[in-house]
């Protein structure tokens, strides 16, 4: 089920402010973004390739899931095998942008490395 209009504004607003602000002369190296799909949205980051500058690896940092039923967002990280798991560093929020907020800052260095 997509997102509620109010909420996938806000999403759009923050993660587009976000993924701007890597700078201009590293975005040779490193690209920000993100990818809505229903209910869910992936925060992603891409490099180029080591051998092969022109080709971009995308590798996902943080997933976001609105849960319609309590009006709540939840966070999840990624492991090494590519599983998501709920991140036990904060609780359900109201506002997306709490939880984008931890992942930026990653207290655990579960998100960054």
């Amino acid at each position: 089920m997509p997102l509620p209009e109010l909420q996938l504004r806000d999403v759009e607003k923050h993660l587009d402010a976000y993924c701007n602000t890597v700078p201009e002369h590293a975005r040779c190296q490193l690209r920000m973004g993100y990818v809505i799909k229903g209910n869910t949205v992936i925060l992603y980051e891409e490099r180029p390739l080591f051998r092969d500058k022109a080709q971009w690896r995308a590798f996902e940092v943080a997933q976001f899931r609105y849960i319609r039923t309590v009006d709540r967002w939840r966070l999840f990280y990624k492991d090494q095998h590519s599983k998501w798991h709920i991140y036990g560093g904060v609780e359900d929020a109201e506002r997306f942008e709490d939880l984008l907020k931890e992942v930026v800052e990653d207290p655990t260095c579960i998100f960054w490395g």
